[in-house]
């Protein structure tokens, strides 16, 4: 086996030196290449070992010295997560209050988005849905060129158990409820917008 300088790239031979014969710098010899005795290699093992017992007794007095790992901070900190945790799911299963409640806003709300659904429905099809489609159009296809529906999921009847009313005259949509009293053109007709 020869060896080469790599400084000056010079073949020195099958013998390895310290030194570059040639440009006289040092070479580090590879520690394959290293004779040691078997009581030099036995002493930098022990060497090792004795270093990775001092590092991890280094880290186990780094860790019982953390506030953290003590019994009665990790107690404290998982009864205030658990209060947290619980006040915060306590507030997202309750329902929004003016829907609930307010059985007119809830009807708005409906409303509203049955007109957005008739304006979707104009935007594809260029044409509102007839009386006679009726708002069961938004949901099923009735037969319309360019339909992309269904543009609501279900129509449901008001929070008076009433059918919405939707009227299309001069090529202009109103959607309403009757209202708690289930007569139309009364005092308590519900309109999307006030």
């Amino acid at each position: 086996m020869k060896f080469r300088c790599p400084y000056c790239k010079t073949i020195i031979g099958p013998e390895l030196h310290s030194t570059c014969p040639q440009c006289g710098k040092a070479m580090k010899v590879p520690a394959k290449l290293q004779k040691t005795s078997p009581r030099e290699r036995k002493r930098i093992k022990q060497q090792i070992i004795r270093e990775g017992e001092r590092k991890q007794k280094e880290l186990a007095i780094n860790i019982a010295e953390n506030p953290l790992r003590k019994p009665g901070i990790t107690v404290m900190m998982l009864m205030v997560l658990a209060v947290v945790g619980a006040l915060l799911v306590g507030r997202s299963n309750k329902p929004p209050k003016s829907t609930k409640k307010n059985p007119i806003s809830r009807a708005m709300l409906e409303l509203r988005a049955l007109k957005i659904a008739s304006d979707r429905f104009y935007y594809d099809t260029l044409r509102y849905p007839t009386e006679e489609e009726g708002l069961k159009s938004l949901v099923i296809d009735p037969g319309v060129e360019d339909w992309k529906g269904p543009y609501v999921n279900i129509i449901k009847p008001d929070p008076w158990h009433n059918k919405y009313i939707y009227i299309l005259s001069n090529n202009t949509v109103t959607v309403f409820s009757t209202g708690p009293d289930g007569i139309s053109n009364t005092d308590d007709d519900v309109y999307p917008y006030k």
